[in-house]
């Protein structure tokens, strides 16, 4: 007996010997911190993220409620799921490897499973929110967007709200052949121009001639004797009336307010062109999906009439060289460095990679915050707790640490 008791406190003389009676407790490395939290997070968030979509999907056939009410009770039941998984298999680790993982009781694995379900319903719903904002916001954040970018490089904005919708189908466009291929569409049917020309016998339309050829259509629209021609005719009228509301000029100002008819019956005309065999919606969206890459393929700003301003052009140009001048000068400073950026604030082309880059990211930033939100929901939620370091981790820590060179 007295030997064993000679051997514990002879041990207990190592340990001490190895750390010092005196050691505080060492924390944990920012590594172990790091591998303990992801350890934490990723199988309940995967689970979290496939119950949510497996929910959205089973609840669709009731409606966006249904879909979403889905969702977020998928997100618990996956969360929570995939928690009580990992808590069965380290169990069973501890079979192979005794106290390798804590064994709480019944009421704590209870209370475990369900923080980590209702952390991932909250990351689901708050992703919810998140993106029902987003949708809200997203039509006036277009048009403050389209109306800086009109200011900055002069592309109208029609062009530059087609761009920040379509960023990536804009970049497939071929303007050189958006004419032909919307002409080989309408099947040999004619242009406005020609259309009105020949109609009401004038060599030059005027302005009021565009409203006469819209009207027009749109009573043969309504009495049911309108033919494919005339509702293409009716088509680009329409278009080029809502263009004409929107220029603020003083042309504009009679037709600000029937812009809710011209996009009601441009509606309608599609529609009849459509069931009539011309694939009209396509064509027009290539069409200006040419025209609007066309417009951000200049370097120079742009005139109304969108040809380049060669004055505002060169004189950023001329601004950006004046402040290169001055950083090889020593007279650094954020003037200098501004100047320096003049010629690709106001350049259409640009503008066009800016765009196409933002939009190109922006699907993965968002999934990337997404599950940044999730896993940090989960870390929160957890609390669960370990078995501290055993006397061998202590000893082995001590020697790794070379507080002393070998122990007595």
């Amino acid at each position: 007996m007295i030997d064993a008791v000679e051997s514990s406190d002879k041990y207990d003389r190592m340990i001490d010997d190895v750390l010092g009676p005196e050691s505080p407790p060492t924390p944990p490395p920012k590594k172990d911190i790091w591998g303990r939290a992801i350890y934490e997070t990723v199988l309940p968030v995967a689970g979290g993220m496939a119950g949510a979509g497996a929910g959205a999907i089973a609840g669709a056939p009731l409606g966006p409620v249904g879909a979403a009410v889905g969702a977020l009770g998928g997100a618990y039941i996956g969360g929570a799921a995939a928690r009580a998984m990992q808590l069965g298999a380290e169990q069973a680790a501890n079979l192979a490897f005794p106290g390798a993982f804590p064994t709480p009781p019944p009421t704590e694995v209870l209370a475990d499973v369900s923080r980590t379900g209702m952390a991932q319903a909250t990351g689901q719903a708050l992703g919810m929110g998140a993106t029902a904002g987003l949708q809200a916001l997203k039509p006036s954040a277009i048009q403050l967007a389209a109306q800086i970018e009109r200011a900055t490089t002069g592309v109208p904005e029609r062009f530059a709200a087609n761009l920040w919708q379509r960023a990536k189908q804009v970049s497939k466009a071929m303007p050189w052949e958006a004419s032909p291929l919307y002409q080989s569409a309408m099947k040999g049917l004619k242009g406005l121009g020609d259309y009105g020309r020949e109609t009401l016998k004038k060599r030059l339309l005027s302005p009021d001639d565009i409203p006469k050829i819209f009207n027009d259509a749109a009573d043969a629209l309504e009495a049911g004797t309108i033919t494919p021609q005339q509702a293409l005719a009716g088509v680009q009228s329409a278009n080029r009336l809502q263009i004409i509301a929107g220029s603020r000029t003083a042309e504009s100002a009679e037709h600000v307010y029937n812009i809710p008819k011209y996009m009601e019956y441009e509606v309608k005309f599609k529609d009849f062109l459509e069931k009539n065999g011309y694939p009209i919606v396509k064509a027009s969206q290539d069409y200006f999906d040419g025209l609007t890459k066309k417009a951000y393929a200049s370097t120079m700003p742009l005139n109304k009439n969108q040809s380049a301003n060669a004055l505002r052009g060169f004189a950023a140009v001329a601004g950006a060289a004046g402040a290169a001048y001055d950083l090889a000068a020593g007279e650094a400073g954020r003037s200098a460095a501004k100047g320096l950026l003049l010629p690709f604030l106001v350049s259409p082309q640009a503008h066009y990679l800016a765009i196409r880059g933002a939009t190109t990211l922006a699907p993965a930033i968002g999934t990337t915050l997404g599950i940044a939100t999730w896993a940090g929901l989960q870390v929160a939620a957890d609390k669960r707790e370990y078995p501290p370091e055993t006397d061998f981790d202590r000893i082995y820590t001590g020697l790794k640490q070379n507080k002393y060179a070998k122990m007595r």
